[in-house]
């Protein structure tokens, strides 16, 4: 399999508590990028790593693979240690590429998706085991981490200087992580809901 995608959902959060199932647009946040995955239509595999019945509910109805997230510590490799966990949890053979999609980045979109997976295979970059998007600031935004499953086994870090570089608008790039980062997009998106494919216009 070329490449799966990994959403980590969580149910707990410190700083903005149940924020995967909070409303934005009138559907839960998980629910933009159970979206975009799935309309993205990359991946041989979505996984949606959880210990929300709520969140795997959804998942279910997205006909996605569920994989019950275990007590993991949060610290700067959480991240890393959810994606082994969930890779390694439902078969014998791993894929070649993972993509991490965060639901705290609604406004990335299966455009955005398609074309970090279109940069990351060009045969110009086949030198690069990573890729990371950005926003036109370059920095790092949080909504797409692409690598090979090699970089995971050699417990290397999900990208480093090194990595490539995919950017985003500002407006896509917003990161939710806080009750204002919410209200925030909530201002973004109107009080219409904007089509997910239709990101050049966030």
């Amino acid at each position: 399999m070329k490449i799966v995608a990994v959403i980590p959902a969580r149910a707990g959060s410190v700083r903005l508590p149940h924020k995967n199932i909070l409303d934005l647009g009138g559907k839960p946040l998980v629910e933009w990028t159970m979206i975009a995955a799935r309309q993205a239509k990359t991946f041989g595999k979505i996984i949606v790593s959880t210990d929300d019945d709520a969140v795997a509910e959804l998942a279910r109805s997205y006909d996605m693979t569920i994989v019950l997230q275990p007590q993991i510590r949060q610290d700067a490799w959480a991240s890393f240690r959810v994606i082994e966990h969930a890779i390694k949890a439902r078969w014998g053979s791993l894929p070649e590429n993972v993509m991490l999609l965060q639901p705290t980045s609604p406004f990335r979109t299966a455009r955005h998706i398609r074309e970090a997976w279109s940069d990351f295979t060009k045969p110009r970059h086949r030198h690069y085991d990573s890729l990371v998007s950005v926003n036109p600031n370059e920095q790092v935004n949080g909504a797409i981490y692409l690598f090979s499953t090699d970089r995971i086994l050699r417990q290397d870090p999900l990208y480093d200087d090194g990595s490539l570089r995919y950017e985003m608008e500002a407006a896509a790039s917003i990161d939710i992580d806080t009750l204002a980062d919410l209200e925030a997009a909530r201002r973004i998106l109107g009080p219409a809901d904007r089509s997910q494919e239709n990101g050049a216009t966030l």
